[in-house]
């Protein structure tokens, strides 16, 4: 009865677990699928015979089998992280034990009839066991965090309630020799008896605990081939010991492959829910743009606040316009916010860059405490700027070290071999590394085992310049740690998966007026909000500039959320104290990723992929650049619209970089198999991506950006 009742609790316990399923992050996924397993069965045994089943066998032990498992499985995640897994299995146990005796004076004889002494016969007890269950697991996936997904290794904790179909044997006594037969049947077999195996056990239970590793077959990640291997520890026997007069339990090894479905899962509108995003200021003096000529400003109603103070008028106004990316202006408008489902794969520069003749590393890079580090993971990194992501560099590494355990770092210490207290100096070099690694070790608590240190002067590969015009610059490159793996993981490119939000058009552009009766502005300040929270601010002393402009989406956390309007404020204060502001609004419209699929609008998918570290002055593509782009041409759809376009760093006469730009778009292209269907283009040094005062900022900016246009249809 109590063993009826632990089956009956665990089944419950099962069903109850899409209840707790309502809890579920929203970026995991059920999956349902089937599977197939090779049983290895070891039976535990220490009995002489079956209850009530004559033999004369001194004593059965251990026997093994092998079989075939099979069945169907449910997984219901609670998150990222956690879940449940409720499969139900077939599984056949079957133990064949055998023992040998030797000949008791008046067991056996002869054909003839005379008794033989000093021959042998031996015992066979076959036991035939099917069993089908209901397994329930709680599911853990320690690696959740260091990629967007949820796949890869799961760790399965349960048990398993099963039925016992068939739970039968076969036993006999045999002879050895043709020619001797039993004393009691003048045969070879005596005790040959073929039955339901008494007092068996209906049910069965086993702790079970399991590992496997999801492997998506498509880029959707809908279809997933499982490896897994599970072992399981009996808590019932086959036959009670007290019936038995003995032990008899079946410990199982099952080690197989699962074909799993994840179907996508639905993207539920959560914007009005969302924290509003944080201020951002500018913290750059503010460049003042040329108005444009009489004319060009748009015609649109002029918000404006006048009084008199002392007989002089103080006014001012705000308008604000849409620029086109080619520069054309759009007045009375409403910007459209339109959410799209993204991938991001950014490379990862395997450089800390250091200050001439120093040590330490500089400030720009992010280090955390130990107590921060829980809560650092990759996937979080999304809409971090391109510097942003590479300013943890030594956080993702120290991840990944984490993540992958037999992983070997080699961190290789350089200097510029040009300047003061550079040239020759590997001292310097072997400080620069083993700072690196002290960090990783410190707060990542990876094993300075696994991170040996080399030193060398100029890097293996420098930058070198064919121009005297930009040696600083130049010599700044190789002041540097190296970071090298015999894993691929550690320092592969960053792949994240999120929603991204576009604005059409992309740019507002500001033109404030003001007129206070001292004349000169003392500070002024122009803000652009959504719902009362500041999205941009624009602020500073003297003089106003006459056009400020905002490109919404260089920043993805201060794209406008909701299909509020957008609201302008200008303030200002003169010499004298005279205060004066103004306020002004344009409409939003948003479509979400929601939207598109309840009102079957068109959607695409946008892909950003980059590749870096090209060499300087330099269009080839490097072994890993080449690995990244065999990737990436797996992820292109036929349908899929493709732009590349390359850039350089501004260390080369513009046409110079046009060509170097271009050529390094166009093997990137080729390298895709998409020479002649991608929109090839290079920008050189016209447009400048990131900050080249520092080291990094050039390097990515000597790079290749492929961005892809997926379309969708409609559900």
């Amino acid at each position: 009865m109590k063993k009826r009742l632990l089956f009956l609790t665990l089944a419950l316990f099962a069903l109850q677990m899409p209840l707790a399923a309502q809890k579920l992050d929203s970026s995991a996924r059920t999956r349902f699928g089937v599977f197939g397993q090779f049983a290895y069965n070891m039976h535990r045994a220490n009995f002489a015979k079956l209850p009530g089943v004559p033999n004369c066998c001194p004593q059965f032990t251990d026997a093994v089998s092998n079989a075939y498992a099979l069945g169907a499985m449910f997984d219901i995640p609670m998150s990222n992280a956690f879940g449940f897994s409720l499969r139900a299995s077939y599984t056949p146990t079957p133990g064949l034990f055998q023992s040998t005796e030797s000949n008791p004076l008046t067991a056996l004889q002869n054909i003839n009839g005379s008794p033989i002494v000093g021959s042998s016969f031996f015992h066979v007890v076959e036991a035939k066991l099917r069993s089908v269950g209901l397994e329930a697991f709680f599911t853990i996936k320690p690696l959740t965090g260091l990629t967007r997904t949820d796949d890869g290794l799961t760790i399965l904790l349960g048990a398993r309630a099963g039925y016992m179909v068939q739970r039968e044997f076969e036993q006999k006594e045999e002879t050895f020799d043709a020619s001797v037969l039993f004393d009691s049947t003048r045969s070879r077999l005596r005790n040959v008896v073929k039955s339901s195996i008494p007092d068996a056990n209906v049910y069965n239970i086993s702790l079970m605990g399991g590992l496997a590793w999801e492997i998506p077959l498509n880029a959707k990640r809908t279809v997933y081939i499982t490896p897994e291997v599970f072992y399981s520890f009996p808590l019932t026997p086959v036959i009670p010991s007290a019936a038995l007069n003995g032990a008899w339990s079946v410990h199982q090894i099952r080690a197989g492959i699962a074909l799993k479905f994840a179907p996508e899962r639905k993207i539920i509108d959560t914007t009005s829910a969302e924290a509003p995003p944080p201020l951002v200021r500018d913290s750059t003096p503010v460049t003042v743009v040329t108005p444009p000529s009489k004319g060009d400003t748009p015609s649109e109603p002029t918000p404006k606040t006048g009084v008199e103070v002392g007989g002089k008028e103080l006014s001012a106004s705000l308008t604000a316009v849409g620029v086109e990316r080619d520069g054309k202006e759009l007045s009375n408008v409403t910007f459209r916010i339109e959410e799209f489902l993204s991938t991001n794969l950014r490379p990862l520069l395997p450089y800390v860059f250091f200050e001439q003749g120093s040590d330490n590393i500089p400030e720009r890079y992010d280090r955390l405490s130990k107590r921060d580090i829980n809560d650092f993971y990759v996937d979080k990194l999304h809409n971090y700027e391109m510097l942003e992501t590479y300013h943890h560099i030594m956080n993702i590494v120290g991840r990944r070290m984490l993540a992958h355990p037999n992983a070997k770092l080699t961190i290789t210490g350089c200097n510029d071999n040009t300047a003061a207290g550079e040239r020759g100096n590997t001292a310097l070099s072997y400080r620069r590394a083993k700072a690196v690694r002290d960090y990783l070790t410190n707060v990542w608590n990876i094993d300075t085992a696994r991170m040996p240190i080399q030193v060398r002067n100029l890097p293996a590969t420098p930058t070198v310049s064919n121009t005297k015009l930009y040696d600083t610059e130049v010599v700044q490159e190789n002041r540097r740690a190296e970071f090298s793996s015999d894993t691929w993981e550690i320092l592969e490119p960053i792949k994240t998966q999120d929603t991204v939000r576009t604005v059409s058009p992309p740019i507002i552009r500001l033109r404030p007026r003001i007129k206070l009766p001292s004349g000169n502005v003392k500070e002024w300040r122009v803000t652009v909000g959504q719902d009362g929270q500041v999205l941009k601010e624009f602020r500073g002393t003297g003089a106003i500039p006459a056009v400020l402009d905002w490109n919404i989406t260089e920043n993805q956390t201060t794209v406008p959320r909701a299909p509020t309007p957008l609201e302008y404020s200008l303030s200002a204060v003169d010499d004298s104290g005279n205060r004066l502001s103004t306020k002004g609004s344009s409409p939003v419209e948003q479509i979400t990723i929601l939207r598109k699929r309840r009102e079957r609008l068109k959607d695409r998918e946008i892909d950003r992929y980059s590749l870096i570290l090209f060499d300087f002055d330099k269009s080839n593509l490097t072994t890993i650049q080449n690995r990244i782009a065999s990737f990436i041409k797996t992820q292109i759809a036929q349908e899929a619209t493709v732009r590349i376009s390359g850039y350089t760093d501004y260390t080369n006469p513009l046409d110079y970089s046009l060509r170097l730009s271009k050529a390094r778009a166009r093997e990137t292209a080729s390298a895709l198999d998409l020479a002649k269907k991608a929109e090839v283009r290079g920008l050189g040094k016209t447009v400048l991506l990131y900050d080249t005062e520092i080291p990094e900022g050039r390097f990515y900016c000597r790079t290749v950006t492929i961005v892809v246009e997926t379309p969708i249809q409609p559900e």
